[in-house]
């Protein structure tokens, strides 16, 4: 998402203000949660030739069975392009996770949370769809740590 802001829109507004040295601000934008719950700017980016750019290489949600990463440590995690192929791919597995976000009415720092929890805790899809958005991790600020190696993860 980007913003522009013209320098003309600014002077224009404030063209036939006298400066008295006090600082005031005026915007004309307002902040509606509500849209912060909109998850449909989770989408695919495409060039010219129809190829992805969305971004970055994300892991699934959920440990493969029975794999174990490198050096034989922890579980193992496909990795996608792009979120929105690791969405999908969760959703196969039984777990839509935009669904879940919605239905919970999760904000930004808990569906970290949420994400966080589910990989450091190897959740399986039929216990990620019976959370009822009340669960203590959900608002537990040390979840919000990445697992290691997912740091710079596309669902986060």
């Amino acid at each position: 998402m980007s913003f522009q802001i013209s320098s003309n829109s600014i002077l224009d507004r404030n063209a036939g203000d006298e400066d008295d040295g006090s600082c005031s601000s005026h915007s004309d934008s307002s902040f509606d949660s509500k849209d912060d719950q909109d998850w449909g700017d989770w989408t695919e980016e495409k060039d010219d030739q129809g190829n992805d750019q969305s971004g970055l290489e994300t892991h699934s949600l959920f440990a493969l069975s029975g794999g174990k990463g490198e050096a034989g440590e922890g579980p193992l995690f496909q990795t996608f392009p792009n979120p929105i192929l690791a969405l999908e791919d969760a959703k196969q597995k039984g777990c839509d996770l935009v669904r879940i976000v919605k239905e919970l009415e999760l904000d930004t720092l808990q569906v970290i949370r949420l994400v966080n929890h589910i990989r450091r805790r190897g959740l399986t899809p039929d216990q990620v769809n019976s959370l009822k958005g009340v669960e203590p991790f959900l608002n537990d600020d040390t979840e919000l740590v990445p697992v290691q190696g997912f740091e710079m993860d596309g669902l986060l």
